[in-house]
C-alpha cells in the first residue's frame, strides 16, 4: 500500500513537471493566431472590400494584444476613412 502511494505521488509530481514545461509552449501556440485572409470572390470590387475587411480584422486583433490598443484602433479608423474616400471617388467616376 505504501509503495503504491509513493508511485502515485511520483507520477503526480512527474505530471505536474511535464505540464509546467509544456505550458509556455502551449501558450505560445495559442497566441500565434493565423492571419485572417480574404475569401476568394469573383468580382473585383467585392474582392477589394474583402481584402480590406481581412486587413481590418488583423489590425484589430493586433491592437487587442497591445497594452494600449488606441494606436491600432486609430489606424483602423484612418484606413476606413481612406476607403470611404476611395468609394466616393469611384462613385463619381465609375470607370
Amino acid at each position: 500500500m505504501a509503495e503504491q502511494d509513493e508511485r502515485d505521488r511520483l507520477l503526480s509530481l512527474l505530471g505536474q513537471d511535464v505540464m509546467e514545461r509544456m505550458l509556455p509552449k502551449v501558450k505560445e501556440m495559442l497566441a500565434n493566431k493565423e492571419e485572417e485572409k480574404a475569401p476568394e470572390i469573383g468580382q473585383k470590387g467585392l474582392m477589394v472590400q474583402a481584402e480590406l475587411n481581412a486587413k481590418m480584422i488583423n489590425m484589430l486583433r493586433a491592437a487587442m494584444d497591445e497594452e494600449d490598443p488606441k494606436k491600432g484602433i486609430k489606424d483602423v479608423i484612418e484606413t476606413l476613412r481612406q476607403r470611404n474616400t476611395e468609394l466616393q471617388l469611384l462613385d463619381r467616376n465609375p470607370n
